[in-house]
């Protein structure tokens, strides 16, 4: 039985072994299959008979086409900023995808949070931001859970793109820009979750990542052919700091350029970490991919911990999503430290700029 990180990685690959090209045919029916009941259900939701709810305030949903991680919570963090900038309150809906629960959670992003109920991405949004997060499978009924404690200007609907049920007023797509589309096949058999050509209903495609897209003019490209427009905005992920774990302390990057680093790391597209952090000049003596969303254990640590003695390192490093679900295990003999990164906009971001004003408008 296949582990999680060997399937995120069969999903996701373009250039498929003979034996991975086989197992994608076999399961290229059930992808018909699949890509069927999505375009019946989006036919039911336009025709009226699946009924979408508006809300009284404006929604802006940030998500994606491929199953895993392109990249959309720091895009939520940063849009969630933007409009706190503005003097605006932003709500964040999201199912909390990777919880120990499915009960509705208001979670106060003023408060330092650790409750392990909670997804690591719910934990990471509400320690980095004071906006409130409604966190709950049925999303409608987390927004009126938490209209019942304060009022809000935006709602930004986390990994939203195909969540019907509520009408937004802007769809933000975001895309990775060291790959885009993963293998270009729909599931089973790709990471698709729709087709490419659904991209024509976003407002804004934001690519992120664009520092190890093989080719950024011809990216771009790509996507306006697909949508007939140029509603692309490029960007990348910068380090926004480094911190010990243990003590909560910054330090700096540069310190650690000079030692080798064992990484690991549960996120869904785990080599673009190890990759940005070979760009930053880290050494990195190891590595262990873990699947995304696991929740790590004192055994884990136990054996990342003889990883680091056998490869006589004393230091790892891990993502900010990582490091929420390790502050209570004992990693004893090396000093652990998690990697902050922000998103960082490239060149021109008057499309990004203009959709945020026409927001502000409205909620004015």
């Amino acid at each position: 039985m296949p582990d999680g990180t060997t399937v995120q990685s069969f999903l996701s690959k373009k250039d498929r072994s003979v034996a991975e090209t086989i197992v994608g045919w076999m399961l290229f029916p059930f992808a018909l299959l699949y890509r069927m009941v999505v375009v019946i259900r989006r036919k039911l939701y336009r025709s009226g008979i699946f009924k979408s709810v508006r809300l009284p305030i404006p929604v802006i949903s940030v998500g994606g086409i491929t199953a895993g991680g392109s990249g959309k919570t720091p895009v939520a963090i940063y849009l969630a900023q933007e409009f706190e900038k503005k003097g605006l309150k932003p709500l964040i809906l999201t199912r909390g995808y990777g919880g120990e629960s499915n009960a509705i959670e208001i979670v106060d992003g003023s408060k330092h949070i650790t409750n392990r109920r909670l997804s690591d991405e719910v934990i990471l949004m509400a320690n980095r931001l004071s906006a409130t997060i409604a966190v709950g499978a049925d999303r409608i009924a987390a927004f009126n859970s938490a209209l019942g404690s304060c009022d809000f200007d935006v709602v930004l609907l986390d990994d939203g793109f195909q969540h019907l049920k509520i009408k937004r007023d802007a769809d933000i797509v975001v895309l990775d820009g060291s790959n885009p589309f993963g293998s270009g096949r729909l599931l089973p058999s790709g990471n698709l979750r729709e087709p490419k050509s659904t991209l024509t209903r976003a407002d804004l495609i934001i690519v992120t990542r664009i520092s190890f897209s093989d080719d950024t003019d011809k990216l771009s490209a790509e996507i306006a052919a697909l949508t007939g427009n140029n509603r692309i905005i490029l960007s990348d992920y910068v380090c926004d700091g480094m911190y010990n774990i243990a003590t909560d302390e910054p330090i700096d990057p540069a310190s650690l350029q000079d030692s080798p680093i064992y990484v690991f790391s549960a996120i869904a597209s785990p080599d673009s970490f190890f990759d940005m952090l070979r760009r930053d000049g880290c050494q990195l003596a190891g590595t262990m991919p873990f699947r995304d969303h696991h929740i790590f254990t004192q055994t884990d640590m136990d054996n990342i911990v003889s990883e680091c003695r056998a490869l006589r390192c004393d230091k790892a490093i891990v993502t900010e999503k990582d490091a929420v679900k390790l502050r209570s295990l004992d990693s004893r003999e090396i000093e652990l430290f998690e990697y902050r990164i922000r998103l960082q906009i490239q060149g021109d971001d008057s499309n990004l700029t203009r959709l945020i004003e026409s927001i502000t408008d409205d909620s004015a």
